[in-house]
């Protein structure tokens, strides 16, 4: 049987998951993961979408110092 992922945040983010959000350097990745990681930690929407429940982040950011 095919495991079927849980989505936390659209399609976009799912239980259990590895993502990686990649974009050129000053695009703005870590203010917007920033402000997502705060908004889906407290349950709340963001973007129009919200988590199923609070959600832990871990949050590496290998380009900031």
């Amino acid at each position: 049987m095919a495991r079927v992922e849980e989505p936390l945040w659209g399609h976009f983010l799912y239980k259990g998951a590895v993502t990686l959000l990649v974009a050129p350097s000053s695009a703005g990745k870590t203010i917007f993961t920033h402000r997502l990681a705060q908004r889906l930690s407290e349950g709340k929407s963001f973007l129009g979408m919200t988590p199923p429940a609070p959600v832990r982040i871990l949050h590496i950011d290998l380009e900031s110092p």
